[in-house]
């Protein structure tokens, strides 16, 4: 510990990030005499002799398997779309506190699948249980420094494996990548909808299987999916020449049979209107 920081709760304002724009700032923090503070480095992997909540799961099965839905809704008729704090957000189409209590039993792993339809980009984490990331990986190198859009389904459902990772550069020079962890491009067998590491003995393994830029001299990107009888289609997003929002949609496909990536072909463009990348929904 480098050392600790503390506020009063009553210099806090009732009113979060959620309601009031622009945030407010909770805290400001400065060395000694105003002085710059000093940037302590870390190797990767270095043991910090703290607690850990970190759990070897290799070659564990999963006690449970938990698939929750968040979405959200009004979920009261008395309520309406002038009020912005009347939608809730819900678990399984459930809101707090109708929503059913989770209980892992002690000495226990579970394995947990959130699938998220509401609009809301805040971190999918969870409260009082430890939990670990099974899957880790670098989408660009490390030139890339913007932020990226990202989203997730069956772009290539023909190809079976679980869902793909689809990420778009948010600036220049746009690019999107596709990842899979496992499908028929590798030789699975394409008749499954999981990954082939479903079970987890280890780390989930993903590898690029698209790299396309869709528009030239972009600013960024946002990428988003759209569910088809046959998976789903991508779109993607981004200021046209003219300065109009475009979005254009896109159908992943081997270009041969023997191909062990995708490639994509455009199957429809919107322009919208004046802006910048438009940020997407899908279904």
């Amino acid at each position: 510990m480098l050392g600790t920081v503390s506020v009063n709760p009553k210099y806090i304002s009732y009113f979060g990030g959620f309601f009031l724009f622009p945030t407010q700032v909770l805290l400001r923090v400065s060395g000694a005499d105003q002085q710059p503070g000093q940037t302590v480095s870390f190797a990767p992997g270095q043991d910090l002799g703290a607690r850990t909540a970190f759990f070897q799961t290799e070659g564990i099965q999963p006690a449970v398997k938990r698939s929750l839905l968040i979405n959200g809704g009004l979920f009261n008729e008395k309520t309406t779309l002038q009020e912005p704090k009347a939608f809730i957000y819900a678990f399984n189409s459930r809101a707090f506190p109708n929503t059913p209590v989770l209980r892992p039993r002690l000495n226990t792993v579970e394995e947990w699948s959130f699938v998220n339809y509401n609009n809301d980009e805040h971190p999918i984490h969870i409260h009082v249980n430890d939990f670990q990331v099974i899957a880790e990986f670098m989408v660009f190198d490390g030139k890339y420094t913007g932020g990226v859009s990202l989203a997730s389904d069956w772009t290539s459902c023909q190809e079976g494996g679980a869902q793909m990772v689809v990420v778009g550069q948010r600036s220049a020079p746009g690019e999107v990548r596709a990842y899979s962890s496992g499908c028929a491009l590798d030789g699975y067998p394409s008749m499954y909808n999981e990954s082939p590491s479903a079970n987890h003995n280890g780390p989930v393994k993903f590898r690029s299987v698209l790299k396309f830029t869709p528009f030239q001299a972009s600013q960024g990107v946002a990428v988003a999916t759209t569910s088809t009888p046959g998976g789903a289609d991508l779109l993607v997003s981004a200021s046209s020449r003219r300065g109009q929002a475009e979005v254009r949609k896109y159908l992943l496909r081997r270009a041969s049979p023997k191909a062990t990536t995708l490639s994509a072909k455009l199957v429809g463009k919107l322009e919208s209107v004046a802006g910048e990348a438009a940020t997407l929904g899908g279904d």
